[in-house]
């Protein structure tokens, strides 16, 4: 029973260890605050239109 709790204590641990950097990194990629960027890069892209072909 007691080898139970540890393992159970230790995955946890683990678990926690692992995945608190993953879900920060996602947090900030899910909520899209680099989203007014991406279109600021991308209108300014789309309205700088093509280089003179000569």
């Amino acid at each position: 029973m007691t080898a139970l709790i540890l393992l159970l204590a230790l995955l946890l641990g683990l678990n926690q260890w692992l995945l608190e950097p993953a879900v920060h990194a996602l947090t900030q990629l899910l909520e899209l605050k680099v989203l007014p960027w991406l279109v600021v890069g991308i209108a300014a892209w789309l309205l700088a239109g093509r280089p003179d072909q000569r």
